[in-house]
């Protein structure tokens, strides 16, 4: 019986990291990137994204993700966007799957900015 628990609680601790690194749970890279049709800048911390099981799998939907990056690489993300226009919530745009993006940022101390990109999946 013992055996078969410490079996259990290894095979689950593996799908956690499947699961995590796949991007399916969790604020990773893999999910940002996959979610939000964007690459992130190599420097960008503090990844969250919401909610924390990605749906895009299942039904169209939504989702918000922010992170930290350094200000010099903001042109690098707005560029990988199509027909960006400024909006009274901030920047809007296409991602490159067509999905719509509104990017909001916030200055933070040392010349970083946390940005914010709530996407609608088409």
């Amino acid at each position: 019986m013992k055996r078969i628990a410490i079996i259990a609680l290894i095979l689950s601790f593996l799908l956690c990291g499947l699961l995590y690194f796949s991007g399916i749970v969790g604020s990773s890279r893999a999910r940002f990137e996959r979610d939000h049709s964007i690459k992130l800048p190599t420097a960008a911390t503090e990844i969250t994204c919401d909610p924390f099981i990605s749906l895009s799998c299942l039904w169209d939907s939504g989702e918000s993700a922010s992170f930290v990056m350094l200000q010099k690489d903001l042109d690098d993300v707005i560029r990988q966007f199509n027909n960006t226009r400024i909006s009274p919530e901030g920047l809007r745009g296409v991602s490159k799957d067509g999905n719509i993006v509104a990017i909001s940022t916030e200055e933070r101390s040392n010349g970083e900015l946390r940005v914010t990109i709530k996407t609608t999946w088409n």
